[in-house]
């Protein structure tokens, strides 16, 4: 370092800029991906149907179910990938109480029913060999913490039946309470949305997770397992009919992702689980007999042209596969259907996240065909972080018969080696990937430079796991030679178990800015796609410094103080451009200013 002095002095004055931000206990900001509603209705709500009942609404106090969060968990972070809806590790993140100093906000509310592969059947087990003991309560004690009434509800209903309960219990929920006299409001349009910023609301945008919420009640069972067909016009006519149902409903949602979990026969998922033990335990105590098959195989990649069954061969890069009988081009009709916009309709926009690589692809092809025709779609990725690999790794590391292993993130070294001949001598630089999640579920380099190049965003997750924080690169030494550059800079133990936790999500912003395309043009437009995408309530482990919704305004100031130094320490200052000591400025676009463009431009609109 050539000139310390005047380096401390400098990062010094970042810290004084910073003081004030880190007293913040409110921040306007938008989130792309947050579950406002999943924990309260899951909880309270034993039947989807019950939403239609005015009498039940009535004498219940539906409308103020959501603003009563579990405080008696609050103070318990989640320790588990999927903590349930229960108990001392499932704390509420997203209810209303919990979005307290979020004034003028803009939440993108996501409606994610359970697929029928997390619950379990209605049958018995030998346990230890000695005695019988029910599927359904194992999966409420260790898997979903549902009893086995709401269990069985989820596997006799269907997707469209569940996404309908919650969306009413949703639109029901009054607008404001007498906790910090905050207000709440589920907007219906654009002119709705502006007008609760000017009034300092939180302006909540109805979004959906997860293909299987077009399978109705007559087609439900399609996305069962890998037998399932929904090769007919009776399975599309319906899907089309709900698609057209959602398009026209009061609250009309921004986006949907195509998959989520399980396989859909819609589009081919990226594989989401990844610890070997906890997956042992969902495919035991879920719906065994199609759980491992459709969640933990992959039976078919891309949008789905010919539904491909696949075959593990492993003598072999790729795999065996025989095409079904028929051709319905399912995932290509339902992507026409979902941006339709004849008859004056506005299209319901995709959302790539859960979609495999091969999806991805093919889904931004036909983005850049509509492009050639004078239609601009964004590329949209609501919550996701970046996986450290090129596309074509990428592509070939999530497809079958690899697809995703486990190994991967414990010996990656060795796993790629195992597949040097698949991939072609292209093998991902282990620097890279194992500071991040590696899976085909998160970015790969190219994706992220197409979403900028199409005007689109990105929401970066504040899922631990995704964000890579438990890859071998953060290891003792790593610490020991992170914490001594920082105390360098002046700071101390107390701000090293911040950074620590702070670290991934770090250097997911400052990889997905270094990959934007845009950082040699000397603006900021290498910040201008990015946003967060908490993915809160949405049954997972957030990071330790930013565990709910009430967090967001510490996590700012963390950011602000933290950023610049940290990014001089893994030498990516240069990516913050000029505003090192003002990193705030970056921030703002982070947090609020890139969201609120992205929305306010494509929201309710006919692109």
């Amino acid at each position: 370092m050539k000139h310390p002095v005047a380096f401390c002095i400098a990062f010094l004055l970042i810290q004084t800029n910073c003081v004030a931000q880190s007293a913040l206990d409110s921040l306007r900001y938008v989130d792309f991906h947050i579950h406002t509603t999943m924990k309260n209705y899951y909880r309270k709500i034993k039947k989807a149907s019950l939403m239609d009942d005015t009498a039940f609404i009535r004498q219940t106090g539906v409308d103020m179910l959501n603003w009563n969060g579990d405080h008696r968990s609050g103070a318990y972070k989640n320790t588990t990938s999927f903590s349930g809806f229960y108990g001392r590790k499932s704390y509420p993140q997203a209810s209303y109480d919990y979005l307290q100093g979020s004034k003028a906000s803009i939440l993108c509310t996501s409606i994610t029913p359970l697929e029928k592969l997390t619950v379990s059947p209605k049958e018995k087990i030998k346990f230890l060999g000695i005695f019988r003991i029910s599927m359904r309560k194992i999966n409420r004690m260790l898997v979903t913490r549902l009893n086995k009434r709401r269990q069985h509800e989820i596997y006799t209903t269907s997707g469209f039946q569940e996404y309908m309960g919650e969306y009413n219990f949703l639109r029901l929920q009054k607008e404001k309470t007498t906790i910090n006299d905050q207000s709440v409001i589920l907007v219906r349009n654009r002119d709705e949305l502006l007008a609760a910023r000017k009034a300092d609301k939180i302006a909540l945008v109805l979004t959906l997770e997860g293909g299987h919420i077009l399978f109705g009640p007559k087609n439900s069972k399609y996305y069962l397992g890998p037998d399932c067909q929904c090769e007919n016009e009776a399975c599309y006519n319906e899907l089309l009919a709900n698609i057209n149902t959602i398009k026209s409903q009061e609250h009309r949602p921004f986006f949907i992702t195509l998959s989520h979990l399980a396989w859909n026969r819609i589009s081919g998922q990226a594989k989401g689980l990844d610890n070997s033990k906890f997956r042992g335990l969902l495919a035991i105590f879920a719906n065994k007999e199609k759980f491992r098959e459709v969640v933990f195989n992959k039976h078919g990649s891309g949008l789905i042209d010919k539904t491909y069954i696949y075959h593990r061969d492993t003598s072999s890069c790729g795999c065996k596969a025989t095409p079904n009988l028929g051709n319905i081009q399912l995932g290509y009709k339902i992507v026409n259907a979902l941006l339709d916009t004849s008859n004056n309709q506005k299209p319901l926009l995709v959302d790539m996240r859960h979609m495999d690589t091969q999806a991805r692809l093919e889904y931004i092809s036909i983005v850049n065909d509509l492009k050639k025709q004078g239609r601009n779609i964004p590329l949209i990725i609501s919550h996701a972080a970046a996986s450290g690999k090129n596309m074509h790794q990428s592509l070939v590391l999530s497809s079958c018969p690899i697809a995703d292993h486990y190994r991967e993130m414990t010996k990656p070294d060795k796993y790629y080696a195992t597949y040097r001949e698949c991939l072609g001598g292209d093998i991902p630089c282990s620097d890279k990937t194992r500071w991040f999640f590696p899976w085909g579920i998160n970015l790969y380099d190219e994706e992220i430079q197409a979403v900028y190049e199409s005007d689109g965003i990105i929401g970066i997750t504040l899922e631990e796991r995704v964000l890579g924080a438990k890859a071998l690169n953060y290891s003792p030494k790593h610490y020991t030679q992170l914490h001594d550059s920082l105390k360098k800079m002046g700071f101390d133990r107390s701000d090293f178990k911040i950074i620590d936790k702070l670290e991934p999500l770090m250097r997911n912003i400052l990889y997905i800015v270094e990959h934007s395309g845009k950082r040699f043009q000397g603006t900021t437009k290498s910040w201008d796609h990015i946003a967060l995408g908490s993915d809160f309530d949405g049954i997972v482990d957030p990071i330790d410094v930013c565990t709910t919704a009430k967090d967001i305004p510490h996590l700012y100031s963390h950011l602000c103080r933290y950023l610049p130094a940290y990014a001089k320490c893994i030498n990516k200052n240069h990516l913050l451009l000029e505003y090192e000591d003002k990193p705030e400025i970056l921030m703002n676009k982070l947090f609020y200013q890139n969201g609120e463009r992205f929305i306010l431009k494509y929201y309710d609109q006919r692109i």
